[in-house]
C-alpha cells in the first residue's frame, strides 16, 4: 500500500510520513526480538528477610529487581537464620550469614539503627507523613505542604496563625533498648510558638520558640513499635523571625538487632577507616564530590573548600577583608609597646597572585600601646589592662579617686576591641559549617563575626558575667546582609530563650535586662543561604557577617568604674568608695550627697535611702519622721 501514490500533494506528503514512520516501528521491533536477554547476575537480584518466627528464626527469599533484562535462575532461599544476630557500632550482617563484618572505607553503621542527615528526598525505608492540622481541630488533617526537603536539613514549612506543621516517623525497635537523637534550630515567637517532640502521642521535649543555635536532644525508646512525632505550632498571632522550626538529622539506635548494609558517606564527606560509626568532613580546600568517599580529593590551587563540601569554589582576588590583624601583648618600658601583626583568614579563600590583589601588609613593631577600655587602666608591672581599684574611676587612662558624695560603680564597659578579658573570664568564640574564620574578630574599635563564610553557617561569641544585683546588658551591633532573610544575629542569656535581630544594614541597639546572679551571654551570627546555583553566587555572600561597636553590663560584682556616679538624693558617700550608702528611714540627704539628715517638720521618709515627701493634709510627722500622724490624735 506504501506503493500506491496519490497526486494530490497533501495526501501525498501524509502518506510517505506514514509509511517512514512504519518503517521505523518494524526496524525497532526486528531490533528488539534480535536482542537477546543476558545471563542474569547477583546484582539483578534483591534479597529479603521473612518475619521472626516463635523461635526467633527467618528465611531470607530472593526476588529478580524490575527492570532487569535477564534470565536464569532465582537464588534459592535460605531457611534457619537467627533473627537475633547483635552487630555493633562500624558493623554490618550481610544477607544471609550469620557473622557481622566491618563497613568498607567510604560507609558507616551505628550498628542496628538509622541516621537520616542527608536531605536531599525523603528516606525510602522508613515509613513517615507530613501534614498539618487547625489547631482548634487536631484531629482533621489538611492538605499543606507541611516538612519541605532543603538539602541539608528539613524545615516545617510555611503556616499561618493558628496552625500546626507535624512530621511523623513510624519506627520499630526490636533491641532491649534504644533512642531517638535529633539536631534541631526553631526561630519564632518567645513562649507561644515554636517546636515539641513527641513519642507514641507523649510530650518528651517542651516547647523551643528560639535557639541561638542548632541543639540536641536524645529520648530513649523501648522494645516495640512507636510514633515519633515533630510538631511545629503557631498561635492566633505575630509573625517572628523565620517562624519555623528546622531539623538537620535524626537518628534512631535499635531498629534492628543488625543492618544487612552499610551507609555511605554523604558528598563532602569521606570515612579512610574499617568499621567506622561515622562519615568524617571534609579537610578545608578538599572535597568529596560524591557519596560513598574513602578520601577528599584536593582543589586547584587557585579554588578553595570549605570544611565538609562537595566542590571547590574559585578563589578571588584578595582584599582587606581576607586578611586580620591583632597586638601582641604590650611590655615594658613604660609606657609599653606591641607589635602590630597581619596575617591572612585560615583557611584562605582568595588569590594573593592574581592582579589588582590586595598584599599582606608588615609587622609593624614597636607600636605604642593604646589606652583601655573606660574602667580599666595599664598596669605598670605587666602592661594588661586591669579594673581601677575600689573607690577610683578611670576613661581608660590613670585611675581617680571619686569624690565624698559619689561613687565608683563597677561595670562591663567595652568600646575597644583588642584582647579577648570579657566578663568574669576569657571569652570563647568559634564557628560551625561553612566557616572562614575559626569565629569572631577583634578590629581594635569594634567585632566582626569573620568574612567570607560559606552558604551555611555558625560563629558565635560568649563569656560568664556575675551580676550582684539586677543590671542591664546594652549593646550595638550591625548586620550586612546580601540576601534579606537569610542571615541574622541570636543573642542568648543562658538558659533563657533567644532574640533574634534582622535589622540589615545599619547600626542598632538593645537592651536586655539581667537578674541578680550568673549569666552566659552569647552572640551567635546565623547564615542560611539557599543553595548557590553557580560559584559566583555563593561570592556574592562574603561580606556577610554581624559587627558589635559595644557592650555595656551593670549591676556586676566585676569590672571597672567608667566615671565617678553622684548619689542619689537618700544616699551618701565618702571619698574613695564604690558603692552610695543609704539613709535610714526618717532621714534624706541632698546634693551634696555627703551626709544624712532628719527629714523636717511636716515631712517624713518611711524607705530608707530615698528622698523626704510632705506629710497629707491635717497630718504631722512622727518625731522619729518616719511616718505621718493625725495632728487630732
Amino acid at each position: 500500500k506504501c506503493g500506491k501514490m496519490t497526486k494530490h500533494p497533501r495526501v501525498m506528503v501524509f502518506v510517505l510520513a506514514a509509511c517512514s514512520m512504519m518503517m521505523l516501528m518494524l526496524f525497532a521491533s526486528s531490533a528488539y526480538a534480535q536482542e537477546k536477554p543476558r545471563a542474569c547476575t547477583d546484582a539483578d537480584f534483591r534479597g529479603v528477610y521473612t518475619a521472626c518466627d516463635s523461635y526467633e528464626r527467618r528465611i531470607l527469599v530472593f526476588y529478580q529487581l524490575p527492570n532487569t533484562n535477564c534470565t536464569g535462575p532465582t537464588p534459592e532461599p535460605i531457611f534457619d537464620l537467627p533473627c537475633d544476630i547483635t552487630c555493633g557500632d562500624g558493623e554490618y550482617l550481610p544477607l544471609g550469614q550469620t557473622v557481622c563484618k566491618e563497613c568498607d572505607p567510604g560507609s558507616f553503621s551505628i550498628g542496628g539503627g538509622l541516621v537520616f542527615e542527608n536531605w536531599h528526598v525523603w528516606p525510602r525505608h522508613t515509613r513517615h507523613e507530613t501534614y498539618c492540622y487547625l489547631n482548634a481541630k487536631p484531629t482533621e488533617k489538611y492538605q499543606c505542604p507541611g516538612w519541605t526537603l532543603e538539602e541539608n536539613f528539613i524545615q516545617s514549612g510555611n503556616i499561618t496563625d493558628s496552625q500546626t506543621s507535624v512530621l511523623e516517623f513510624y519506627v520499630q525497635i526490636t533491641a532491649e533498648k534504644g533512642h531517638v537523637r535529633f539536631v534541631y534550630r526553631a526561630d519564632a515567637e518567645l513562649f507561644f510558638d515554636g517546636l515539641t517532640f513527641e513519642v507514641d502521642d507523649k510530650e518528651v521535649m517542651d516547647k523551643k520558640s528560639s535557639t541561638p543555635s542548632w541543639m540536641e536532644f536524645e529520648a530513649p525508646l523501648t522494645t516495640g513499635f512507636h510514633v515519633l512525632r515533630w510538631k511545629f505550632s503557631k498561635d492566633y498571632s505575630i509573625f517572628f523571625g523565620d517562624d519555623a522550626a528546622f531539623i538537620k538529622s535524626i537518628e534512631v539506635s535499635g531498629t534492628t538487632f543488625s543492618v544487612d548494609a552499610c551507609t555511605p558517606c554523604g558528598p563532602g564527606t569521606f570515612q579512610d577507616a574499617q568499621g567506622a560509626n561515622h562519615c568524617k568532613p571534609c579537610p578545608p580546600n578538599s572535597i568529596a564530590a560524591v557519596s560513598g568517599s574513602s578520601s577528599c580529593a584536593a582543589c586547584d590551587n587557585n579554588e578553595f573548600s570549605f570544611e565538609g563540601q562537595a566542590r571547590c569554589s574559585l578563589r578571588q582576588p584578595c582584599t582587606r577583608d581576607d586578611y586580620e590583624s591583632f597586638h601582641t601583648p604590650c611590655v615594658g618600658p613604660a609606657p609599653g609597646h606591641r607589635d602590630l601583626v597581619f596575617r591572612w583568614l585560615d583557611p584562605m579563600i582568595c588569590d594573593d597572585q592574581s592582579r589588582g590583589a590586595t598584599t599582606l601588609p608588615s609587622t609593624q613593631a614597636g607600636v605604642e600601646c593604646g589606652d583601655c577600655n573606660a574602667g580599666l587602666h595599664r598596669s605598670q608591672s605587666t602592661f594588661n589592662c586591669i579594673p581601677c581599684p575600689d573607690g577610683q574611676s578611670s576613661q581608660g587612662e590613670d585611675c581617680v579617686a571619686c569624690p565624698a558624695g559619689s561613687a565608683a560603680v563597677k561595670l562591663y564597659n567595652y568600646t575597644l576591641f583588642e584582647d579577648w578579658n570579657f566578663g568574669d573570664n576569657q571569652a570563647q568564640t568559634g564557628c560551625i559549617g561553612s566557616c572562614a574564620t575559626s569565629g569572631w574578630r577583634l578590629h581594635s574599635t569594634y567585632m566582626d563575626s569573620g568574612f567570607g563564610h560559606g552558604l551555611e553557617a555558625d560563629s558565635f561569641f560568649d563569656f560568664n558575667v556575675t551580676l550582684s544585683q539586677p543590671g542591664w546588658v546594652t549593646f550595638v551591633y550591625q548586620i550586612n546582609c546580601t540576601h534579606a532573610g537569610s542571615c541574622k544575629l541570636q543573642f542568648s542569656d543562658a538558659p533563657n530563650a533567644a532574640i533574634v535581630l534582622k535589622t540589615y544594614n545599619k547600626k542598632q541597639t538593645v537592651q536586655v535586662k539581667l537578674d541578680k546572679g550568673l549569666h552566659n551571654l552569647r552572640w551567635n551570627f546565623n547564615k542560611e543561604e539557599a543553595m548557590a546555583s553557580s560559584p559566583d553566587d555563593e561570592m556574592m555572600t562574603r561580606n556577610d557577617r554581624a559587627m558589635l561597636y559595644s557592650i555595656v553590663i551593670t549591676g556586676t560584682v566585676g569590672g571597672g568604674a567608667p566615671a565617678c556616679v553622684p548619689c542619689a538624693d537618700g544616699a551618701i558617700a565618702a571619698a574613695g568608695v564604690s558603692v552610695c550608702t543609704n539613709c535610714t528611714v526618717g532621714q534624706s540627704s541632698v546634693a551634696p550627697h555627703t551626709q544624712c539628715f532628719m527629714c523636717p517638720e511636716g515631712q517624713y521618709n518611711s524607705d530608707a535611702g530615698s528622698s523626704c515627701k510632705a506629710c497629707g493634709h491635717v497630718t504631722r510627722s512622727l518625731p522619729v519622721r518616719c511616718y505621718c500622724d493625725d495632728m487630732n490624735c
